[in-house]
């Protein structure tokens, strides 16, 4: 090809108004209608989803923090009465393991928090679910 037919096929596409037409037919306003319903029904199963996930995994930790807590109740209760019991362990082994598990049920709490809880808005704009009103 050359230069006058390649610059003959290509095709200027313009981005659409920004500012909406005042009075559109009635064939785009149906259009528009929609997909507005359709993006709110997306956005509300998105959100049902999230707060189903959300259960779920905090459910989820809550119960592992429960289990780790009662993990290391039995080490220490082991090692209270290690003279009955046999088990012994030392006081820095016993030390490092009450603060290690600490940190990581205190870590799960923030993530789990954080994820509950978010600090930025996700949820979509007001603009958007009302027609960009």
């Amino acid at each position: 090809m050359d230069d006058t037919t390649d610059s003959a096929l290509r095709v200027n596409i313009k981005p659409p108004s920004q500012v909406p037409a005042k009075n559109p037919d009635p064939e785009t306003s149906e259009a528009n209608e929609a997909l507005k319903r359709a993006y709110n029904e997306l956005v509300n199963r998105q959100l049902e989803q999230d707060i189903t996930e959300r259960k779920k995994y905090a459910n989820r930790s809550f119960w592992l923090v429960v289990g780790w807590i009662l993990a290391i109740l039995a080490v220490v209760g082991l090692q209270g009465f290690s003279d009955k019991t046999g088990f012994s362990i030392s006081d820095n082994v016993l030390m490092t393991l009450i603060g290690g598990t600490t940190i990581n049920i205190l870590g799960i709490f923030i993530v789990v928090a954080n994820y509950l809880f978010p600090k930025t808005n996700t949820a979509p704009r007001a603009s958007v679910l009302n027609g960009g009103k």
